[in-house]
């Protein structure tokens, strides 16, 4: 990512809450569902990438015995990330 990307993205991250920003979703029912389609037995893994504050990794773990891992692209999403894996 290139400087002027990350300071723009590093600010929405330091000055915004996670519900203040137009592509949150308190549950990102499509994404739940393309997993269940693509695994029904719930017994693969499955890798958030740039997930930031996203509440998949914790819809997936409420669902049943998935190992999500959580990367986050922005070091300022980081905290959330670590936070949830810790659980």
């Amino acid at each position: 990512m290139n400087d002027e990307r990350q300071k723009h993205w590093d600010g929405v991250y330091k000055t915004k809450l996670p519900t203040e920003v137009s592509w949150y979703r308190p549950r990102l029912d499509t994404s739940l569902a393309l997993i269940e389609e693509a695994d029904p037995t719930a017994t693969g893994s499955v890798i958030d990438i740039g997930g930031g504050e996203s509440t998949l990794v914790d819809d997936l773990l409420a669902r049943g015995p998935l190992e999500p891992v959580h990367d986050p692209v922005l070091q300022t999403a980081a905290p959330r990330a670590e936070r949830v894996a810790a659980q």
